[in-house]
């Protein structure tokens, strides 16, 4: 009977930490991190933001992080600290893709590729929490989902580690992003684009002083779909036309400005 007992309250236990387990969340990445929220010693790792949906906190200690969907027990986060590895009610943490484990329990021993892979969270006996496959990354440009625990997904040019990805979106003021950055892209017009005689966008930005800019479209899986101009441009209001092809599915896509290793994106609309 007292054996019984015992393995009924240990099926209950890993039963409670599976349930617990399923309301997280994969919920924002940067695979290729030069300048954008370095580690406690100052290094710019690919990191990998880890969400708790559930009321209560969990527990990720002794669960596995791969970056191969094939391969689930590729790295298993220690359980040997849970007050790092527990993730708070509504809360985030971070997960250091450096393969420098011996940095501490947050440092898994899995590198996120710029060219696309995968991203993958099993439980402890190996059950899929969460899984993402994602196409190529630009650099300093995070990739997650729009709203915290959300279906879609997209690009923060401001990414948030840490905190709401709300917080990452990028409908901010023209003047604060001026004084930020340094230069502005505008929203494009239209927008949506939904005219078939006309399914055109013109999408308008301003350099403070002339350089080489790199403008391109992405669709919302991360993959380059359209470079509109790589190049000089002179200094003051400038503007470029985007026309989608047949090839392009309806959807939501994202278009990026780089000036000067500083980078600005925004959202944009396909319907037709």
């Amino acid at each position: 009977m007292l054996k019984k007992m015992v393995l009924i309250l240990m099926m209950l236990s890993i039963w409670t930490r599976i349930g617990n387990a399923q309301e997280l969340y994969i919920n924002e990445f940067l695979a290729s991190n030069t300048a954008c929220f370095p580690d406690e010693n100052g290094e710019y790792d690919d990191w990998i933001e880890i969400y708790n949906a559930d009321d209560q906190p969990v527990n990720i200690g002794g669960m596995y992080i791969t970056d191969d969907l094939s391969d689930a027990i590729a790295w298993q986060i220690p359980d040997t600290d849970p007050n790092a590895t527990t993730i708070p009610a509504r809360g985030f943490l971070i997960l250091w893709a450096d393969k420098e484990s011996e940095q501490g329990p947050l440092h898994v021993e899995i590198k996120l590729s710029g060219d696309g892979e995968q991203i993958g969270l099993f439980a402890d006996d190996t059950t899929p929490i969460d899984t993402l496959t994602f196409g190529s990354q630009t650099t300093d440009i995070s990739y997650g989902r729009l709203t915290d625990g959300g279906e879609e997904w997209g690009f923060f040019g401001y990414p948030s580690p840490g905190e709401g990805n709300e917080n990452g979106e990028l409908g901010i003021e023209e003047e604060e992003v001026t004084e930020r950055i340094g230069f502005f892209l505008r929203q494009n017009y239209p927008n949506p684009m939904a005219d078939r005689k006309q399914p055109g966008t013109a999408i308008g930005f301003y350099l403070p002083r002339a350089a080489k800019i790199d403008l391109s479209v992405y669709n919302a899986t991360g993959q380059k779909v359209e470079s509109l101009w790589k190049g000089w441009r002179p200094a003051g209001e400038g503007t470029v036309q985007w026309l989608p092809s047949e090839h392009h599915a309806n959807g939501i896509y994202y278009y990026t400005l780089r000036y000067e290793e500083k980078l600005h994106t925004k959202r944009m609309l396909l319907l037709r």
